[in-house]
């Protein structure tokens, strides 16, 4: 998974958010985020209302296990 689409998990773990917001927080353009997007939709993880994101409920499991291992990986990798 790229960064970027998993820095739109973590964005999104607290709520909704708009474009908008995704787009500041994530420093990039509607053309470059909108393909990951996509993914991120056509892989369940995200549903797309209006102009706002959330996560789906696929997306909050895979979110709630993935996050402690990303975290055990990255512990890990500087020790």
């Amino acid at each position: 998974m790229s960064d970027k689409r998993k820095k739109v998990l973590l964005l999104l773990q607290d709520g909704p958010k708009g474009m908008d917001h995704l787009l500041k927080y994530l420093d990039t353009t509607r053309p470059a985020l909108l393909p990951q997007m996509r993914v991120l939709e056509d892989s369940y993880l995200i549903i797309h209302y209006k102009d706002s994101y959330e996560l789906t409920t696929i997306g909050k499991i895979l979110f709630d296990e993935i996050v402690p291992l990303l975290n055990t990986l990255r512990s890990l990798m500087l020790t």
